[in-house]
């Protein structure tokens, strides 16, 4: 083997291993955006929300951990000010990623029913057992990423 397959070996193995070090490095920084996020949103703070949100949506939280839980958080902001389009397009996002999530389905239902699409809320809230009534923000506690 000549010297230039030695090093080009060596540095596609260090670049990789580059890669996967800073997955993991991102990953607790996301993480804490997310709760970040949560907290300000349970204490009313939306445009604080949001930001955080926004912030570990860009650092790459895993898709299928959690992203349909910030999806479903952002809609429920959006429907708490009254934007009912973007709200229900982000709880369809959070449900293309996972089609039992049953919190999105529940607050789709319920966006539904309060716009008088009784058959739509009939279709998403047969998907969920939360008969709260209210919009539910994703709480802090989710599985650790793989």
């Amino acid at each position: 083997m000549n010297i230039k397959k030695v090093v080009y070996v060596i540095s596609i193995l260090l670049l990789s291993q580059a890669l996967a070090s800073a997955g993991e490095l991102t990953q607790p920084e996301g993480l804490n955006y997310y709760n970040e996020g949560v907290r300000a949103q349970k204490a009313g703070g939306a445009e604080m929300a949001m930001n955080a949100y926004q912030k570990a949506m860009v650092i790459g939280l895993d898709v299928a951990l959690y992203r349909k839980f910030i999806y479903n958080n952002v809609a429920v902001i959006y429907a708490e000010q009254g934007d009912l389009e973007k709200a229900e397009s982000m709880f369809l996002e959070a449900l293309r990623l996972d089609p039992f999530y049953r919190q999105a389905n529940f607050n789709l239902g319920i966006l539904y029913l309060r716009q008088g699409f009784c058959q739509k809320a009939a279709e998403y809230l047969t998907k969920t057992l939360n008969g709260a009534g209210n919009y539910t923000i994703e709480e802090e506690h989710h599985p650790e990423p793989k």
